[in-house]
């Protein structure tokens, strides 16, 4: 694993907007996931971090795998509310860090925030999308020295795709979905337009929340070596400033040398290795008004995410 993926597995991840809730003699749900607002779905073996008020600010990191499911007296629950797998079953913790702090300018009362990383159980039962069967839930309970303080609705899905941006933190940043999306070259550098990719370059993204993998990984566990691996759609695209979009199943006409699995010796983390193809003529570089001119989407209909880069085009 190089020094990038060292990283992220330290501080991953999950930037997203706080709000303000009313202080309480509970902990309250603020927030949790990649988006603003933040629906909190989640699949299983996911990392995910999530804001809670009302619990005193501490700091604790986990320096053992498998992670552990209690830091700085906190511990998390899963608890489903339907067979075989009711819970409570323990939730591994990554971190728990101070997220956000009272600025006096509230027009409400303000509690402070902690922020949560946490691997999402395997074990987690997803609801199938047009299935017919009537929606699954669960909660994640949050408990201080024991005892439970609050609760987190949760909506189980196969897949919750997010690539990790340059400002996935556990210390949550604003905005989060304006940052960059960490793609890298085999040297672990990172692209970007000063350093872009080549046509038939490996390059390496990374990602979470791409659901169960092949053999399934036991939560908070690292994943082998060799890793385990997941089927999951899959394009590559050379339109200027495209966003990510829905790779349609079973389709690719790049046939692309890939590999997408987890990260080895990794808790939750996915990487997608894959080569760059042909530069189709006519592409356009980077620079003035082209940002990127090559963009990766991995996911489906339902979700999906990736990154938009730039690959460098030969000279005229």
């Amino acid at each position: 694993m190089n020094n990038i993926a060292k990283f992220i597995v330290g501080s991953v991840v999950g930037a997203a907007t706080l709000v303000s809730v009313h202080a309480q003699t509970t902990a309250a749900f603020a927030s949790g996931g990649y988006h603003d607002p933040a629906p909190m779905f989640a699949a299983p073996g996911q990392v995910v971090t999530i804001f809670m008020s009302g619990i005193p600010t501490r700091l604790a990191h986990a320096t053992n795998i498998p992670l552990p499911t209690t830091l700085a007296g906190i511990s998390v629950s899963l608890r489903q509310h339907y067979p075989p797998n009711p819970g409570p079953i323990p939730v591994p913790l990554f971190a728990i860090s101070g997220a956000g702090y009272c600025t006096g300018l509230e027009t409400v009362p303000c509690a402070p925030f902690i922020a949560i990383t946490l691997q999402i159980p395997v074990e987690l039962i997803p609801n199938q999308p047009l299935s017919g069967v009537p929606p699954l839930s669960a909660e994640l309970d949050v408990s201080v020295n024991g005892s439970v303080v609050g609760s987190v609705p949760l909506g189980p899905v196969p897949s919750q795709v997010h690539v990790l941006k340059a400002g996935d933190t556990i210390v949550p940043t604003s905005g989060g979905g304006l940052f960059s999306a960490i793609v890298t070259h085999a040297d672990g550098s990172v692209v970007y337009g000063d350093n872009p990719a080549r046509s038939g370059e490996v390059l390496v993204m990374y990602a979470v929340g791409l659901g169960l993998t092949t053999p399934v990984v036991p939560t908070g566990h690292a994943s082998p070596n060799p890793a385990a691996t997941t089927d999951v759609p899959f394009k590559l695209d050379f339109p200027a400033n495209a966003s990510p979009s829905a790779p349609a199943i079973g389709l690719d006409p790049q046939d692309a040398k890939r590999f997408v699995g987890l990260t080895p010796g990794s808790v939750g983390l996915f990487q997608i290795n894959f080569a760059v193809p042909p530069v189709p003529a006519g592409t356009p570089p980077c620079g003035g008004l082209v940002r990127s001119n090559f963009t990766i989407s991995i996911g489906d209909a339902d979700s999906f995410d990736g990154a938009a880069i730039c690959v460098a085009v030969a000279s005229k």
